[in-house]
């Protein structure tokens, strides 16, 4: 027997193939002659049942000698949460909310799941403030050693990604802005490789846990 301990590349690709040869020396014969080893590379438990390859494929030596085949299941998933500061200093009147003020939109997302996410981003989906729709810009990774390049998360790690809204005139007659993001990802293809479709994920003001 042997253990292996899996990667994140095992765990992306869906699964792991892999076969086995088996050897063995028969004895000499009568007089002496030495005998060549014998082997026999394994199957996955019926020799005579074709068992597929990981991509879905048919081994091309028909039911014998088939590899064993172990799926891994994938689980993506992700977390957006986004808060907001108001800073009153950047308009005329550093004591009250005014015309030309700053409010900071924070965005955390969170690879939640246990496949690699690629295209990672946000957009803000529902928007009332007056003076037109921010756009995040990514700031960072952060979570794990070596972090991903932007656009990329492996499991465990959260993309960071921040922009500044300056307040309107009607924005502060109607006391308040609410808004909400979108955040997407694109999980690996499928071990046959089929593009897997992006997941998105609507941010939370905080605590998901709390409404």
């Amino acid at each position: 027997s042997a253990t292996y301990a899996l990667t994140q590349g095992d765990i992306d690709a869906g699964g792991i193939q892999n076969s086995a040869t088996a050897t063995g020396t028969p004895p000499a014969d009568p007089d002496g002659t030495v005998n060549a080893p014998i082997t026999d590379v394994s199957d996955a438990g019926d020799e005579t049942v074709e068992t597929p390859n990981l991509d879905g494929s048919l081994p091309a030596d028909g039911t014998d000698n088939d590899p064993t085949v172990t799926l891994i299941p994938a689980v993506s998933n992700l977390i957006t949460t986004k808060t907001s500061v108001l800073d009153i200093t950047g308009g005329t009147d550093a004591t009250l909310a005014d015309v030309g003020d700053l409010i900071t939109y924070t965005y955390a997302i969170e690879n939640t799941g246990n496949t690699t996410l690629t295209s990672v981003g946000v957009s803000e989906t529902a928007f009332s403030g007056t003076g037109g729709t921010p756009i995040p810009v990514f700031g960072s990774n952060s979570g794990v050693i070596p972090v991903s390049a932007a656009g990329t998360l492996v499991p465990g790690e959260t993309a960071t990604f921040s922009v500044t809204y300056g307040l309107t005139q009607d924005d502060i007659n109607a006391g308040g802005i609410q808004n909400s993001a979108t955040s997407t990802g694109t999980p690996p293809n499928a071990p046959d490789g089929t593009p897997t479709p992006p997941i998105t994920d609507v941010s939370d003001a905080g605590d998901e846990l709390v409404e």
